[in-house]
């Protein structure tokens, strides 16, 4: 039995398939995340497991330790590194998955940034898959159908430190390649759906904003006050802890109170309006006047203690119809 598995796990034309199929899940990854990166800096931050430092520096390096994965796999160069980075990488999309779950938290896991919204549930299983694909390939030698055997041919006339050398530089080069290819190929459909949209000025950005009041105005309308989380996900003045502070309001208020994050440097026309200049800025809005002007119950500027915001929250429900 124990033979059998091992003669079907060894298969050339499985390896070849897993290393593919792990390696342009890893670049599709690292490319949804990389066109977006400052919302995949602030859901890292989001999930509450690092500190805030921490978070930001999992979020920068992440994707592109995705894409030089997802590229040595497909090639076949440092298929053994690779594999083993990815399994490390897996292990943690796991943790983070099942931190999520444990912690009821209800948004998208980022798993493939802007690209694909998967849930949590979806995304531990899909990792649960690709770590299985991943331990094989890490104790499998790979190379059918890869690179390696042809840069080897390619050195055989040099002596063994100066193939060695060859060997080494080449395949990082070949590697670094590829990872620019899919860079250049990103910013050009990037380039491509702007020139799509460029009968329209700033219609994703207006769209965006349309359903941001249309969300504000359905919860005022329907007798729910509003809670405006105003950030930037680059500034690092307590964004992380912060966000962890509304997280948990969320939880406790969210069936009362509806929670509206806004990133005010994607949407300063809306910060403009809100008069949002600091990073926090938090506004507690509890309706609207006759002529159509929001009502500012409360304002903070600033990383506000989870106590402070909760006294202003409750006060806000008793204060309730306005």
């Amino acid at each position: 039995m124990k033979a059998r598995i091992k003669e079907i796990i060894d298969n050339r034309w499985l390896i070849f398939v897993l290393r593919v199929v792990l390696g342009g899940i890893f670049i599709a990854a690292s490319f949804g995340k990389l066109q977006h990166q400052d919302e995949f800096i602030n859901t890292v931050i989001s999930y509450g497991i690092l500190p805030d430092s921490l978070a930001q520096v999992y979020g920068l390096v992440l994707p592109w330790a995705e894409l030089f994965i997802g590229c040595a796999l497909v090639l076949g160069v440092f298929s053994r590194f690779a594999s083993a980075l990815s399994i490390l990488l897996i292990i943690s999309f796991i943790i983070a998955s099942a931190y999520a779950l444990f912690h009821s938290l209800e948004d998208s896991c980022g798993c493939f940034g802007q690209l694909i919204s998967l849930s949590h549930p979806v995304a531990l299983a899909i990792d649960a898959v690709m770590l299985l694909m991943a331990v094989p390939l890490y104790k499998t030698r790979v190379e059918f159908l890869s690179i390696g055997p042809l840069l080897y041919r390619l050195a055989l006339d040099l002596g063994r430190r100066e193939r060695f050398i060859f060997d080494k530089v080449s395949k990082f080069a070949i590697v670094v390649l590829a990872m620019a290819v899919v860079v250049f190929s990103m910013w050009g459909a990037q380039s491509l759906l702007n020139t799509e949209s460029a009968g329209t000025p700033g219609s994703d950005d207006a769209g965006e904003q349309s359903l941001l009041y249309t969300e504000l105005d359905s919860a005022l309308a329907s007798g729910k006050p509003a809670f405006l989380f105003f950030y930037c996900p680059v500034c690092p003045s307590g964004r992380g802890s912060q966000f962890e502070i509304i997280t948990d309001l969320e939880q406790e208020y969210g069936d009362r109170i509806v929670f509206i994050r806004i990133n005010y440097k994607k949407d300063p026309q809306t910060a403009e309006k809100f008069d949002v200049e600091i990073d926090p800025t938090m506004l507690l809005i509890a309706g609207k006047t006759d002529k159509g002007e929001y009502i500012v119950h409360q304002r903070f500027e600033g990383t506000i203690d989870e106590a402070i915001l909760k006294d202003s929250l409750d006060q806000m429900l008793r204060n309730e119809p306005h």
